[in-house]
């Protein structure tokens, strides 16, 4: 169900100017009607929850107080939202505006625009949204059913007929991290409502994934373009300030047997950029992590660091001591006592007995060899575990 904040993106509705504040701009809408007879009968009961109303105020037209007494049956149907189009009133009672405005109700004037174009481009986006909706099942099913590549091939073309040979994924995600989901719908409705008119992206597919936008840039040939120029000309076509988001690039794919891959490249990069701060990233930059978050997906390693850590805590809050700090900042410091005991105020002996410490109580879990760097992968799997946590 789309939100009031992509509705108003769509042709026609960008006319709508607000009589009230913006209260409300996240509210669900399920459907537009038209209020124009229904005074005269009475029968408020057509209306329902998430309602986005168009009106004339026609039946008022001799008697505008009847104007916040019919916003007061709509509001008793939890409308979304008001529009009045300025045929009989280009201003309203004070007393509906605050009624409006007290129950939090958006409250609109639109003047040219007609309500049954209006009302078919709603369900066309509604159309779109289910579409996308798919799309979004098809992309989860890539990354976790394995298919083979008759499966993957078919997801393409069904992604996208005009797919060219060549994929580049984009994974792009709030930095702010704040409301998420209603800025990333915005943001996808904003992208719906132009795309059929942007030809020249004919080969490119957005959609809506988990709490992020996902764009499938195809070319006809490995491309020498820089993918951050692509990615920043994508977005800038649509009205998408780049600067919002952290964006991860896959590698340049085969479109039709590779797809699952490079949507898992892109994800991946965007967690890394969303990790530590960067702007854009492309896969081939996030170095270890290509190794360590494959692992991170199993869920004998994510026990395994669980298990790890579980039991250095619970050592240092039943002894008061510090083995946890103290390996966290060996491994930072690449494995050496001095730089360590520097770091943390303490004699390089006490560094040493900590560590032997440590490898005996860990030696259930890590066993005796390659100790240094089986921990640096733990802790690595850790941290990211515990930024998918947060």
């Amino acid at each position: 169900m789309p939100k009031l904040l992509e509705v108003l993106q769509l042709p026609g509705f960008q006319e709508f100017t607000p009589v009230t504040s913006y209260d409300g701009l996240t509210e669900d809408v399920s459907n537009i009607t038209i209020l124009e007879y229904e005074w005269f009968s009475q029968n408020f009961e057509v209306f329902h929850p998430h309602d986005l109303i168009l009106t004339s105020l026609f039946f008022a037209r001799e008697d505008p107080s009847l104007i916040a007494k019919s916003f007061a049956r709509l509001i008793e149907r939890h409308v979304a939202a008001i529009a009045v189009k300025t045929v009989f009133f280009t201003e309203l009672p004070p007393e509906a505006v605050a009624l409006a405005e007290r129950h939090h109700v958006p409250l609109f004037f639109f003047h040219d625009a007609y309500m049954e174009d209006l009302i078919i481009t709603f369900h066309q986006l509604l159309d779109s949204q289910q579409r996308y909706l798919h799309f979004e099942e098809i992309v989860y099913h890539l990354l976790h059913e394995n298919p083979d590549a008759r499966a993957v091939e078919k997801a393409a073309r069904e992604l996208n007929p005009a797919f060219l040979p060549y994929l580049t994924a984009f994974y792009a995600t709030l930095r702010d991290g704040k409301e998420e989901l209603p800025r990333i719908s915005q943001a996808f409705g904003q992208i719906l409502a132009q795309h059929s008119h942007a030809r020249h992206y004919f080969y490119t597919t957005f959609l809506k994934y988990q709490n992020g936008l996902m764009i499938l840039c195809t070319s006809a040939k490995e491309s020498a373009a820089a993918p951050e120029q692509v990615c920043h000309d994508l977005l800038a076509a649509y009205g998408i300030d780049r600067a919002q988001y952290a964006i991860g690039s896959s590698g340049v794919h085969a479109t039709f047997s590779e797809l699952p891959l490079a949507v898992q490249e892109s994800l991946d990069s965007n967690q890394i950029a969303r990790m530590e701060g960067q702007d854009f990233l492309r896969y081939d930059e996030i170095h270890i992590y290509r190794y360590l978050l494959p692992l991170c997906r199993l869920a004998p390693i994510r026990q395994q660091a669980s298990r790890v850590f579980a039991c250095l805590r619970d050592y240092d809050q039943r002894y008061h001591s510090s083995l946890l700090e103290t390996l966290t900042e060996y491994i930072r410091q690449k494995g050496k006592v001095s730089a360590t005991a520097a770091a943390l105020y303490q004699h390089p002996n006490t560094i040493r007995y900590r560590l032997q410490k440590a490898q005996g109580l860990l030696a259930p879990y890590l066993g005796a060899k390659n100790f240094q760097e089986q921990l640096y992968m733990l802790m690595e799997i850790e941290k990211l575990q515990q930024y998918n946590r947060e």
